[in-house]
C-alpha cells in the first residue's frame, strides 16, 4: 500500500491511495466466495455455480463493489494515523487501473489550515464579583423554612405573608382591530406573596382581595397583554421558628446549628455567583476570539452543520418540534451572525485544543466527579467516572472547560460589579443591534449561551461516497 496526501488550504484535501494486486486478492476472493454462496442459477445446485461463470455474468459490479470495501477498510485507518478529522463524508472520486494494482482517488473536507491571532498577549476580560449580603442569606433561609411553614385557610389577602391560588386567561391585543384579541386559558397557579423574586407590580395586585374575587390586570410594562384573574383560594403562611431545630430539619440533620446552617448556604450562593461570573468571562474569550479571526475561510459542510444546529436550539427555546421544516428558512433569515459563530468557534476551539494539547484526563474527571458529588448519590466514585467516561456530551464539556481554564490564565482581568457589567452588556447589545439593523436589517432571536453546543464530525463511521461517473450503476455507498 502506498499513499500520498494533497493537502489544499481550504482543507478540500485528496487521498492518493495505491493498492497492490497481492493486496487487492483477498477481497476479490472473499466477494466472490460471498456470491458463489448466494447464487442461483438453474441447472446448479445452491453454493457450486462456478466462479469463472459468476465473474463473466456479474464480476464488473462484484469488483465494482469489492473496489468500495477496500476504501472503507484502508481510508479510516488512514485518517486515524494520520490524525485526520473529517468535516464530511469522504468522496471516492477516481480509480485508476494499472498492472500492478489500483489506484484509488479519495476525496475529504477536513479542517482548513489557519492561523490565530495572538490570543495570549491581547486578552482582556472584565470579571465581574459579588459577595454575598446577609440579605440573600436570611432570604434564602425564609424560602428553606417556607416548605415547613403551616398553612390556615383565609378569605381576605392582608398582607405579603399569603399564598393564592387563581386561574388566569391571557387576553392577546391586535393593533389593527380596536376591540379585537385573541385569548389563552393559562391555566391556575399558585404564588407566595413574600417571595423574593415575585414581580411587585404583580404581587400587589393580591393584596386586600378575597376569595373567588375577579378582576382584570394590564402590566405597565406590556399593555398589549391583559389579563382576567380569579382567585380560588387563599392561604395564611405561618411560618416556623428559625432556630436550631429547624436547621436540623431543613439539612437532614447535617447541621447541627443555625449558624453552620448558615455559613453553608452563604457559600453554595458565593459558589452559584462565582460560577455566573466564569460563566461571563467564557462567553468574553469566546466572543474575543471570534471577533479577531472573523476572516477565517469557513467550509461549506461546516455551515451546513451549523444551521443545522442552530436551528435545532432555536426550535429547542421555542418547544418548535425538530420535524417541523417549514420555518427553517425563515429562521435562518433573522439568525444573523449566530450560524457563522458556532461555526467559527468551533473551528477555533478545535484548533486551540491541538495548540494548547487539550485532553480529558483521569485527573479531571476525578475533580468533576468530587465537585457534582450530589447529583451522584448512591454511586460510588469509581461507577460515577466510568458514567462520565461514557458519556460524549459531558467529556466534551470538560474539555471545554479545561481550555477556557488555560485561555483565562493568558487573560488580563478587570474586576467590575455585576450590576456595572450588566449595564455595559446592555449597552454592546444596542451597539450591535443598532449595527446589524444598519448593515443587513437583520436581528438575533436567541442569545449565543443556547446555541454553542459542541458539533459532532464523522470521524467515527465513515461512508465513502462514490461519485465517479464512469462507475457502474452496481456501485453503491457502503458503510464501514
Amino acid at each position: 500500500m502506498e499513499k500520498i496526501i494533497i493537502e489544499n488550504e481550504n482543507g478540500e484535501n485528496k487521498l492518493e491511495l495505491f493498492i497492490s494486486n497481492e493486496e487487492i486478492k483477498p477481497f476479490l476472493d472473499k466477494a466472490y466466495a460471498e456470491a458463489q454462496k448466494n447464487m442461483k442459477i438453474p441447472g446448479f445446485r445452491p453454493g457450486h455455480v462456478p466462479q469463472n461463470m459468476i465473474k463473466n455474468m456479474y464480476g464488473k459490479a462484484i469488483e465494482a463493489d469489492t473496489n468500495i470495501d477496500i476504501v472503507n477498510d484502508y481510508f479510516p485507518r488512514i485518517a486515524a494515523e494520520e490524525n485526520i478529522i473529517l468535516l464530511s463524508n469522504p468522496n471516492l472520486l477516481d480509480i485508476q487501473k494499472t498492472d500492478e494494482g489500483i489506484k484509488y482517488i479519495i476525496g475529504y473536507q477536513t479542517i482548513p489550515d489557519f492561523q490565530i491571532k495572538d490570543y495570549k498577549d491581547n486578552l482582556t476580560v472584565f470579571e465581574p464579583v459579588h459577595i454575598v449580603q446577609s440579605e440573600e442569606i436570611e432570604n434564602k433561609l425564609d424560602e428553606l423554612a417556607f416548605n415547613f411553614a403551616e398553612k390556615e385557610p383565609a378569605e381576605i389577602v392582608e398582607s405579603l405573608s399569603y399564598t393564592v391560588k387563581f386561574n388566569i386567561i391571557t387576553h392577546h391585543h391586535h393593533e389593527e382591530e380596536e376591540e379585537g384579541h385573541d385569548h389563552e386559558d393559562s391555566g391556575t397557579d399558585e404564588i407566595y406573596l413574600s417571595h423574593p423574586q415575585l414581580d411587585h407590580e404583580f404581587r400587589d395586585i393580591f393584596l386586600n382581595r378575597k376569595v373567588n374575587e375577579k378582576f382584570d390586570f394590564t402590566p405597565e410594562s406590556d399593555p398589549t397583554h391583559s389579563y382576567e384573574i380569579e382567585i380560588t383560594g387563599i392561604s395564611r403562611i405561618i411560618p416556623p421558628i428559625i432556630d436550631d431545630e429547624l436547621a436540623k430539619k431543613i439539612s437532614q440533620n447535617k447541621f447541627d446549628t443555625l449558624e453552620e446552617l448558615r455559613n453553608s448556604i452563604e457559600l453554595e450562593l458565593q459558589d452559584a455567583w462565582d460560577e455566573e461570573s466564569r460563566h461571563e468571562m467564557e462567553d468574553q474569550i469566546r466572543e474575543f476570539l471570534i471577533q479577531e479571526n472573523w476572516d477565517i475561510y469557513i467550509p461549506e459542510q461546516l455551515m451546513q452543520i451549523s444551521n443545522l444546529d442552530y436551528l435545532k436550539s432555536v426550535k429547542k427555546h421555542y418547544n418548535i418540534p425538530e420535524n417541523e421544516t417549514n420555518l427553517d428558512a425563515t429562521l435562518l433569515q433573522y439568525a444573523g451572525d449566530m450560524p457563522k459563530k458556532i461555526a467559527l468557534w468551533d473551528l477555533l476551539r478545535t484548533k486551540l485544543y491541538k495548540l494548547e494539547n487539550v485532553e480529558v484526563e483521569d485527573s479531571d474527571i476525578d475533580a468533576f466527579v468530587e465537585k457534582q458529588s450530589q447529583y451522584f448519590q448512591g454511586l460510588s466514585p469509581e461507577a460515577t467516572a466510568d458514567i462520565i467516561r461514557k458519556n460524549a456530551d459531558l467529556l466534551a464539556r470538560l474539555k471545554e472547560d479545561k481550555l477556557f481554564e488555560i485561555l483565562l490564565g493568558y487573560a488580563t482581568t478587570e474586576e467590575i460589579s455585576f450590576d456595572d457589567y450588566a449595564v455595559k452588556k446592555q449597552i454592546q447589545a444596542r451597539e450591535n443591534e443598532s449595527t446589524a439593523n444598519t448593515d443587513n436589517d437583520e436581528i438575533d432571536i436567541i442569545e449565543e449561551d443556547d446555541t454553542t453546543e459542541s458539533m459532532e464530525f464523522p470521524d467515527d463511521e465513515m461512508e465513502i461516497n462514490d461519485n465517479e461517473s464512469s462507475m457502474t450503476d452496481d456501485e453503491e455507498e457502503i458503510k464501514e
